[in-house]
């Protein structure tokens, strides 16, 4: 549901003036993959800000006119490289879909981050039977609030980890992004929802063995100014082991959803390094050096 309303916003975007609608094919409209609670709130949000979301059949007595229409503008063959067009898309997006969804009393809106202060962290998990889900998840939260009680001298970093699967609302799911500056989660279609953090936000994103496609997500952070880093741990031959599971869609499969336990050292290094990269885009935004609402 997300990863299209990505494309066809900055889309949308490019071309004010007209009704804008996402025409779903009907199968998806039907799936089971959300929950009525997700797709109900998900498509209300979607209508507060201006889109409008049909089934193909429905939408098929539009196509005729052509996507030239003066009234109504349908994407269909147009493709914005990348994710989005530019971080002020995202930005617009953000602010527009929060302002509908009224933001908890705890996420400031446009809010600019304080490097003398602590980022706040979050881990978004997958469930084990959905595969790619962090299975010392416990080890990784202990490891990081320790690493931040010896930093600061007390416990005041605690690392909330969240699950999307199991009906959470579409709400709940963009509170999680918009209230984190950092967050740590595997390879998933949950990512999706990264555009709707803070200014200066970040992700680490973790592979599983013989599975590691960066260039992926790595591609909507770039697009919506989000910093993007990944943990791979290869066991030396990076590029072997992806030609290897991905010699047939079997292994491939078999490879993406696999389970992990990766190194605790190496998130920390990796939180490490994004904590550093986050508190140098705070001073940058503080004095107007990086402004994501720039396209």
């Amino acid at each position: 549901y997300m990863q299209p309303v990505l494309r066809c916003w900055s889309f949308f975007q490019l071309n004010p003036g007209k009704s804008w609608v996402m025409a779903i094919p009907d199968e998806h409209i039907s799936s089971k993959t959300h929950s009525a609670l997700f797709k109900d709130g998900f498509n209300k949000v979607l209508m507060d800000v201006g889109i409008s979301i049909e089934n193909t059949s429905e939408v098929r007595p539009y196509l005729g006119r052509g996507e030239n229409s003066s009234s109504v503008l349908i994407p269909r063959s147009f493709h914005i490289p990348f994710w989005m067009g530019s971080p002020g898309h995202a930005r617009a997006l953000r602010d527009q879909i929060l302002a509908s969804l009224q933001p908890d009393p705890g996420v400031n809106v446009g809010r600019v981050c304080n490097k003398s202060s602590l980022p706040t962290i979050a881990i978004l998990n997958r469930r084990d039977s959905s595969g790619r889900s962090l299975l010392n998840v416990g080890s990784i939260v202990g490891a990081l609030e320790e690493r931040f009680r010896r930093e600061t001298g007390s416990r005041q970093q605690h690392i909330n980890v969240t699950y999307f699967e199991g009906g959470i609302p579409f709400r709940d799911q963009v509170m999680f992004f918009a209230g984190a500056d950092i967050v740590i989660s595997p390879h998933g279609a949950q990512l999706a929802g990264m555009p709707f953090m803070p200014d200066g936000g970040a992700v680490l994103e973790v592979y599983p063995f013989g599975y590691v496609i960066p260039e992926y997500f790595g591609s909507l952070a770039a697009s919506a100014g989000v910093d993007h880093a990944y943990v791979y741990e290869t066991m030396g031959d990076l590029e072997g082991e992806k030609a290897y599971w991905g010699r047939t869609y079997k292994l491939r499969s078999e490879a993406r959803r696999k389970n992990m336990c990766p190194s605790v050292l190496k998130m920390l290094e990796g939180v490490d390094e994004l904590v550093d990269r986050w508190r140098s885009r705070c001073s940058e935004l503080k004095h107007g050096i990086a402004n994501p609402s720039q396209s």
